[in-house]
Protein backbone atom coordinates (compact mmCIF):
# COMPACT_ATOMS: atom_id res chain seq x y z
CA UNK A 1 0.00 0.00 0.00
CA UNK A 2 1.60 3.46 -0.55
CA UNK A 3 1.13 6.03 0.73
CA UNK A 4 0.47 9.94 -0.27
CA UNK A 5 3.25 12.69 1.25
CA UNK A 6 2.30 15.86 0.31
CA UNK A 7 4.67 19.39 0.78
CA UNK A 8 2.85 22.70 1.38
CA UNK A 9 4.84 25.79 0.79
CA UNK A 10 1.90 28.43 1.17
CA UNK A 11 -0.76 27.72 3.78
CA UNK A 12 -3.33 29.26 1.14
CA UNK A 13 -3.35 26.34 -0.62
CA UNK A 14 -3.43 24.01 2.15
CA UNK A 15 -7.11 23.57 1.64
CA UNK A 16 -6.73 22.19 -1.97
CA UNK A 17 -4.25 19.77 -0.57
CA UNK A 18 -6.72 18.75 2.19
CA UNK A 19 -9.37 17.63 -0.47
CA UNK A 20 -6.50 15.12 -1.90
CA UNK A 21 -6.31 13.39 1.71
CA UNK A 22 -2.60 12.47 1.98
CA UNK A 23 -1.65 10.13 4.74
CA UNK A 24 0.93 13.20 5.43
CA UNK A 25 1.24 17.12 4.81
CA UNK A 26 4.23 18.59 5.35
CA UNK A 27 5.40 22.19 5.54
CA UNK A 28 9.07 22.33 5.02
CA UNK A 29 9.08 26.39 6.65
CA UNK A 30 6.95 25.09 10.09
CA UNK A 31 9.35 21.92 9.97
CA UNK A 32 12.60 24.17 9.78
CA UNK A 33 11.56 26.55 11.97
CA UNK A 34 10.21 23.70 14.66
CA UNK A 35 14.06 22.29 14.39
CA UNK A 36 15.67 25.95 14.51
CA UNK A 37 13.63 26.17 18.05
CA UNK A 38 14.23 23.09 19.05
CA UNK A 39 18.40 23.52 18.75
CA UNK A 40 18.21 26.97 19.81
CA UNK A 41 16.67 25.97 23.05
CA UNK A 42 19.34 22.97 23.39
CA UNK A 43 17.17 19.99 22.83
CA UNK A 44 18.51 17.07 21.28
CA UNK A 45 18.08 16.27 17.72
CA UNK A 46 17.22 12.32 16.67
CA UNK A 47 15.36 10.39 13.98
CA UNK A 48 12.65 9.97 16.27
CA UNK A 49 11.93 13.29 17.55
CA UNK A 50 12.05 13.82 13.50
CA UNK A 51 9.16 11.55 13.16
CA UNK A 52 7.65 12.63 15.76
CA UNK A 53 7.21 16.24 14.39
CA UNK A 54 6.29 15.30 11.26
CA UNK A 55 3.11 12.98 13.21
CA UNK A 56 2.50 15.94 14.92
CA UNK A 57 2.38 18.63 12.64
CA UNK A 58 0.34 15.87 10.28
CA UNK A 59 -2.36 16.50 13.42
CA UNK A 60 -2.20 20.02 13.95
CA UNK A 61 -3.21 20.18 10.11
CA UNK A 62 -5.78 17.97 9.78
CA UNK A 63 -7.56 20.13 12.81
CA UNK A 64 -7.68 22.89 11.47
Amino acid sequence: MSKQFLAVSDSKNLNKIKMVHPDIILSPQLFGSEILARVLNGEEINNDMLVSNVVELRSWYFQR
